[in-house]
């Protein structure tokens, strides 16, 4: 591994970005479950004349009261066996007449979601399971009493994060958050990056400049070499020029000497 690796690993931006990627994707991959309880609504009312009586479940009541609970996965994970706890804060003293008369639901997607079973109940408390709950899933519940008591709702299950529907909200600014860090950070990073291969390929300009500079001083020095040689040639070529005709006039006295003989 090269020392410039060595280098950007080590920085303290490069390990800000892998730590902040980190927590971005361990928090994005989570369970939760979100719900809102809307305000109880009168849903039927004692009529004025004696005459008309209202019972619900053999159970006479003066009032009818509806309470509406919306239950959705907000995280991006399947949740299996889901519980929910509806519980009604009474007091048996003071409310003693107070009855739980009915429980309903309805469900998002209306076929293919998970199997809803209802579980024990007792006069302030109902019980009820999902067997599945995708990303997204909803199931709403309206359970009717005969007391204008707001209902609780509770629900606990290995890895679920139980919010309330405004706080998910906040959790998704959360995320928006880290995105944003994550995102300056790995724009430093790459700002870093850019102006360390600005100023290497300034460095190597230099050095290819040199370079080039050495091989023209170079190829200066040989055209000057090459230039001395072809002067040596030719002052070669000119000795051995003047030394023809000297060569030639020997064998001539040569012969006047014979004849005269």
């Amino acid at each position: 591994m090269s020392e410039k690796i060595k280098s950007i690993i080590k920085h303290p931006l490069f390990v800000g970005i892998v730590c902040s990627l980190g927590v971005y994707y361990y928090t994005t991959q989570y369970k939760e479950l979100s719900y809102t309880i809307e305000p109880s609504e009168v849903f039927m009312k004692n009529p004025s004349t004696d005459e008309v009586k209202i019972i619900v479940n053999d159970i006479p009541v003066k009032e009818i009261f509806s309470h509406r609970i919306q239950i959705w996965n907000s995280g991006n994970l399947p949740i299996k066996d889901v519980p929910f706890d509806f519980f009604f804060p009474v007091d048996k003293q003071n409310n003693a007449e107070f009855k739980i008369l009915n429980l309903s639901y309805s469900t998002n997607p209306k076929r293919k979601f998970g199997k809803v079973v209802e579980g024990k109940s007792d006069w302030s408390e109902m019980e009820m399971s999902v067997g599945l709950m995708n990303p997204g899933d909803m199931i709403g519940v309206r359970i009717i009493t005969n007391q204008n008591i707001q209902p609780e709702f509770f629900s606990k299950s290995e890895g679920v994060i139980i919010v309330q529907g405004s706080n998910s909200q906040e959790r998704a600014k959360y995320f928006i958050g880290v995105g944003i860090i994550t995102f300056i950070a790995f724009c430093l990073l790459m700002i870093r990056l850019m102006r360390s291969i600005e100023r290497n390929l300034k460095t190597t300009d230099v050095a290819m400049k040199s370079i080039y500079e050495s091989s023209l001083a170079e190829l200066e020095r040989i055209k000057v070499l090459s230039k001395r040689v072809e002067e040596q040639e030719e002052k070669l070529v000119e000795l051995e020029s003047l030394s023809q005709p000297s060569q030639a006039q020997a064998p001539q006295s040569a012969t006047k000497t014979n004849l005269t003989e």
